[in-house]
C-alpha cells in the first residue's frame, strides 16, 4: 500500500468513525458498529468496506439513513 492509499484509508475510517459516533450516540457504539456485519450492507462489516470509495459512500449513506430513520 502507498502512502496515498494509506492516508485515504486512515481518512476514511476517521470520517466514518466521526461520523458514526454522532449518530450512535457514543464512540464505542460505533466502533462495535463497524466491527459487525451489517444485514444493510449484504453482510460486510462497514470496517470492510472503508478500502473503496463506494464502500466508504455506503456506510456514509446508511449512517445517514439511520440518523433520519429511514431503514429500508
Amino acid at each position: 500500500m502507498n502512502t496515498a492509499t494509506l492516508s485515504s484509508s486512515i481518512s476514511s475510517h476517521a470520517c466514518a468513525v466521526d461520523l458514526a459516533t454522532r449518530v450512535l450516540g457514543s464512540h464505542e457504539a460505533a466502533e462495535r458498529w463497524l466491527s459487525q456485519k451489517s444485514l444493510a450492507l449484504d453482510g460486510e462489516r462497514p470496517l470492510d468496506l472503508l478500502t473503496s470509495p463506494s464502500g466508504t459512500e455506503a456506510i456514509q449513506d446508511l449512517l445517514t439513513r439511520i440518523e433520519c430513520g429511514v431503514y429500508a
